[in-house]
């Protein structure tokens, strides 16, 4: 068990101040991030990821299947941006391939 603090020193998922985003890896390998808008009105939030397998990915909205962005990942870390409306959340899906092997 660890704190509230410890647990955001560990996580590989990051985003800028108005936006927050949780990871995990689904049934079938892939990872999984929820991104969450906090504030008032549509938010362009910055996600960083780390703990990537190196390459370029196009990870796509759960719910629509449509193509969020390209996200090109070297040293295991990744950076994009995700519009979110306001006060909602978007789930994105990358390829099994993007996920290091543990």
């Amino acid at each position: 068990v660890v704190t509230p603090e410890q647990a955001g020193q560990l996580t590989p998922t990051r985003t800028s101040a108005n936006g927050n985003a949780w990871g995990f890896i689904d049934q079938e390998d892939r990872l999984v991030v929820l991104v969450s808008n906090l504030a008032r009105g549509e938010s362009a939030v910055q996600l960083d990821l780390a703990g990537l397998v190196d390459g370029t990915y196009t990870p796509t909205d759960a719910l629509t299947g449509a193509a969020v962005a390209t996200v090109a990942v070297s040293g295991g870390r990744g950076r994009l941006i995700v519009n979110v409306a306001d006060y909602d959340t978007r789930a994105l899906v990358f390829p099994a391939t993007a996920v290091a092997q543990r």
